[in-house]
């Protein structure tokens, strides 16, 4: 089985079911909208990362600083 061949079960394994999903509703489906697909899920680590690490959050426009009490 050729790496091609692989990749694109892959990916229609993937994000096959997400655009029948948004056809059977009858959202927006264009031809980028895969690409769209691919580019968030490669990004969602990061962002995972950043929340998961990070020491402040905007929620509904105020920003908080997210701290563990000092025992002193």
């Amino acid at each position: 089985v050729s790496l091609p061949t692989t990749a694109l079960c892959v990916l229609a394994i993937a994000y096959l079911p997400e655009c029948m999903l948004a056809l059977a509703k009858g959202w927006c489906l264009s031809p980028r909208s895969v690409t769209a697909m691919i580019v968030r899920d490669i990004m969602l680590p990061a962002i995972w990362a950043r929340a998961w690490f990070g020491g402040a959050v905007e929620w509904r426009g105020n920003a908080m600083t997210i701290r563990t009490r000092e025992l002193t």
